[in-house]
């Protein structure tokens, strides 16, 4: 019986849910979109999802309108996207949000091959006002810790939405809620000020570990100058912002050598380093070779199983 409701359950939220198919010039193989109906409930009630997807796109992607009837919420994961509205050209790289109220004319489009990124529209309530607010009193570009946080979201909603899972309406409506906390600027929730910055940035590098990560993108990250953001995190951690990102890369390497098979070419390629350059990074770091170190390893948790 109660695999029967599931069932029952599964079917009706697919009956909401399309994936459909994508023809907009410029997407590319193994974008994804979803299509979402909301009840009437949902309409005269709560805040909602229409429609979002992951989109990966050539120099030819392009969107121009002059409406579109919800808000839209978009997050760079790579390359770079300009986007033109209210007056102001945006130029969005990885890791930049921006908000847009499709009712006003908008455009945005690739600036070159290999853009990826994630979109979201929603509705209901008073979304379109909130969004207004938020434009009128922040501006369109979320900024700090709330960028990482809203990639997050969008993440997650996507899979959601692959595996057709059924949430309940509340719940849905509280995500949405949630989201367009998250791109008011002034988020009591996050201290730029403090500490947790550099969470946000330890994150946002674990998200990118194996690309090449720039000071101006981890200040970006934080709402900064690049030369405050270098000063703050060198006071704070210890280390230049390039020395921190090589850091937390070695970090990672010393993970996969200690708990996977990879082979140290694999490892290098994966935190996007060449072979010689990371065999020469990590053995500064460690004092020894990477495939030295895993020999040390194997050999001591060898002799621990004997004991």
């Amino acid at each position: 019986m109660i695999c029967d409701k599931i069932i029952k359950k599964r079917r009706k939220f697919r009956m909401l849910l399309n994936e459909h198919t994508i023809q907009e010039k410029g997407v590319e193989k193994g974008s994804v979109g979803f299509l979402l109906t909301p009840t009437k409930t949902e309409k005269e009630l709560y805040f909602y999802i229409t429609e979002c997807g992951h989109y990966y796109c050539s120099r030819d992607y392009e969107i121009n309108r002059n409406y579109y009837p919800q808000p839209l919420v978009m997050c760079i994961l790579r390359g770079c996207m300009i986007a033109e509205y209210r007056k102001c050209r945006h130029r969005l790289t990885a890791g930049s949000v921006i908000v847009i109220d499709c009712s006003e004319p908008h455009r945005y489009y690739a600036a070159a091959d290999g853009l990826e990124f994630l979109f979201l529209h929603f509705d209901g309530s008073n979304s379109h006002q909130l969004v207004k607010h938020i434009l009128n009193t922040t501006g369109a570009r979320p900024e700090g810790g709330s960028c990482a946080v809203i990639r997050q979201m969008l993440e997650t909603r996507i899979e959601i939405c692959r595996g057709y899972a059924a949430e309940p309406v509340v719940e849905s409506s509280h995500w949405v809620y949630t989201l367009i906390k998250n791109l008011h600027r002034d988020n009591e929730s996050y201290s730029y000020q403090s500490r947790s910055y550099v969470e946000t940035v330890s994150r946002y590098i674990n998200l990118h570990i194996g690309e090449k990560i720039t000071v101006h993108e981890l200040a970006s990250l934080c709402g900064w100058s690049d030369s405050y953001f270098s000063h703050k995190l060198k006071e704070d951690t210890g280390y230049t912002p390039i020395e921190y990102v090589i850091e937390k890369k070695m970090t990672y390497a010393r993970s996969l050598l200690f708990h996977t098979d990879l082979s140290v070419e694999e490892i290098a390629d994966h935190i996007g380093y060449s072979l010689r350059g990371f065999i020469n990074t990590f053995s500064e770091r460690n004092n020894c070779a990477p495939g030295q170190l895993r020999k040390e390893i194997r050999l001591i948790n060898q002799v621990n199983k004997k004991i």
